[in-house]
């Protein structure tokens, strides 16, 4: 959906702008619309380590990995 896009658009533009707080919010509200947007879920825990939140970066990026294993990085 467009609002999908837009959503994951801003989150972008935000995180580039180097306002994490505000990239987060876009990539969450993206995961809520589209739970298996995987970008979203990559960028989102990629903001959530930037600002020092580990525990829940480490969750989505294991998630990201059992989603599709054969692009984890060795």
């Amino acid at each position: 959906p467009a609002s999908t896009v837009l959503a994951y658009n801003w989150g972008i533009t935000h995180a580039l702008q180097g306002n994490p707080e505000l990239a987060i919010e876009n990539f969450r509200q993206v995961l809520n619309l589209d739970p298996g947007h995987r970008p979203a879920r990559e960028n989102l825990a990629g903001m959530l380590a930037e600002t020092g939140r580990l525990a829940e970066a480490a969750t989505l990026y294991q998630q990201a990995i059992a989603a599709a294993p054969q692009d984890a990085d060795l």
